[in-house]
Formats: structure tokens, C-alpha cells, sequence
């Protein structure tokens, strides 16, 4: 009688949670990665086949519960969760623009010049050391991004840059979810290429800090607010940009209100809307 095969460290991962139903959710995306990978549908190293965020992110964002600063760290820590940090420091750092655009600049000339992750961590580590104690967020996307893993995510998202790079089309991303897809916009450009950002609330609400202009460069980004009187008027080909859409509301509003805000002082925004749906980057005409 042979002894019983000892546990792989992979499905010892997937159970180190105190949450029965937390435990069975990691199981089966375990399982559904290994499947893939013995079937031949992805011959790449997949590490989401046993990188999971932390558990006390999980449990967060499972109950709907805010992240404190501590559970931000543990993000930062972990090498595979790096646009997710971002997106969480984006949105906690919402009260503060001008120390967000601070942060946003030095993080998109890190993309720009390829650093490594433990540049980008060090960048993120000393911004969250900028945070109260008492700071929180919502990580609504982390969600979602669980469920693809961070690396499906991410092979997702570089679809859909290069999707939109082959058809000459000026990304106007919707934050703040689509910060978990701004790395792989920054590093598919082209030198002199131009990326908008805007911030929804901001721009419903009418507020300054709600659109901004990414010019990537060589090896480094200029990032400028658009303003009323913006010299950026010639950006071609503008398309709006989610990472998913469902009723297209979003979008509906974001074009009503460029529109409404920047009048004759911002260029036409094309019909055709980019995003991410079910793991496929989409157009709609």
C-alpha cells in the first residue's frame, strides 16, 4: 500500500482560508486553470493557477467590506496585483487630485520605461505611506478581476491596447476601473501617441481634475489636464474606452458630458466604443 500523494502547495493555497465557501470559490477556479493548461489552450507559464490576492482582500471585496490601508499594502506586496494596486490607490487617493497626479505621473513614466515590480512597489509603498490610518476604498473591480486572474486580466488587456493601437484609435479611458488596464495602453503606444483619462464622477459633477492627457514619449509620459482651452484639440480619432460594458449607460454619459463640459473646445468623439467583455476585447459600431 503506497502512501497518499502529498498536498501540492497550489491546492494548499487555494484552501488557506478560514471561509468554507471562499475555499470552494478558489477550488474551482484551480481546477478550471489546470484543465486549460492540460488541454493545450495556453502553453504559457499561467501563474494564475496558484496566485490568488490575499485573504483578507478576498473575504473584503466578497462581503462587499472597505479595504483599509493595511489590506492596500498587502496588494502592493504581491508581485501579480500590481495594476490592482494602482486602481486602489487611484480611488483612495480621490480626495487629494493633486497629489493623485502627482502619483499618476511617476507611475506612468514607470510604465513607460519598463521598470520592474519592485521599482513600481517601491513607488506605490511611498504614496501609501502618504495615507491616513483611516483611509479606505472599495475595491468593487477586484472582484471581477478574480474571478480572470491576473494574468488572464492582463493578456486581456493587452488585446485590447493593440487592438486599438492597429486601428489608429486615441483610447479615452473611463476611470477608475480601466486603471488596471493602463499599463498595457502606456507600453503598447507609440512614440508621440496620446491616451485620455477621465474621471466619471469628476466630469459628471462638472469638476476641474475630471480629463487628463497622457503624451507618451520615448521612454518617458507627460500626463496634463484638459482644460476649457486645451491645445490637445488636435487629438485624431477619439474612442471611448471601460473595461466592460452591460446597458452602455456609462459610455452615453461620458460623451454627453465631454460634451457639455469642453463645448467646441474638445475634439469629436468617434461612434465606435472599445472594452473588455467575457475575456474578449470588443468593438461596437
Amino acid at each position: 500500500m503506497t502512501d497518499a500523494p502529498e498536498q501540492s502547495s497550489d491546492w494548499k493555497k487555494a484552501i488557506d482560508t478560514h471561509n468554507p465557501v471562499e475555499a470552494i470559490f478558489n477550488i474551482a477556479n484551480l481546477m478550471k486553470s489546470k484543465l486549460s493548461i492540460s488541454l493545450g489552450l495556453d502553453t504559457e507559464e499561467n501563474p494564475d493557477t496558484s496566485v490568488f490576492l490575499p485573504e483578507s482582500v478576498r473575504y473584503a471585496i466578497r462581503y462587499g467590506i472597505e479595504l483599509k490601508r493595511k489590506e492596500i499594502l498587502s496588494v502592493i506586496n504581491s508581485q501579480h496585483w500590481q495594476d490592482e494596486a494602482l486602481y486602489l490607490l487611484m480611488k483612495v487617493m480621490d480626495s487629494d487630485p493633486v497629489l493623485q497626479e502627482q502619483f499618476l505621473e511617476e507611475v506612468l513614466n514607470a510604465f513607460r520605461s519598463k521598470q520592474d515590480a519592485s521599482s513600481l512597489q517601491e513607488i506605490y509603498k511611498r504614496y501609501a505611506a502618504m495615507l491616513t490610518e483611516e483611509a479606505s476604498v472599495i475595491g468593487t473591480k477586484l472582484s471581477q478581476i478574480s474571478r480572470s486572474g491576473a494574468y488572464g486580466w492582463k493578456k486581456r488587456a493587452d488585446n485590447l491596447a493593440h487592438t486599438m493601437q492597429e486601428d489608429n484609435a486615441t483610447p479615452c479611458l473611463i476611470a477608475y476601473s480601466t486603471f488596471t488596464l493602463l499599463r498595457s495602453f502606456i507600453q503598447a503606444a507609440q512614440n508621440g501617441d496620446k491616451i485620455l483619462i477621465t474621471i466619471k464622477h469628476r466630469l459628471e459633477d462638472d469638476k476641474d481634475n475630471a480629463l487628463y492627457v497622457v503624451t507618451c514619449l520615448e521612454d518617458s509620459c507627460t500626463l496634463e489636464e484638459w482644460t476649457h482651452y486645451d491645445h490637445h484639440q488636435d487629438v485624431p480619432d477619439i474612442h471611448l474606452c471601460d473595461d466592460t460594458v452591460s446597458t452602455g449607460q456609462t459610455l452615453a454619459t461620458i460623451r454627453h458630458c465631454l460634451s457639455e463640459k469642453y463645448g467646441d473646445f474638445f475634439p469629436e468623439i468617434k461612434e465606435k466604443d472599445y472594452y473588455m467583455d467575457r475575456g474578449i476585447s470588443w468593438a461596437t459600431e
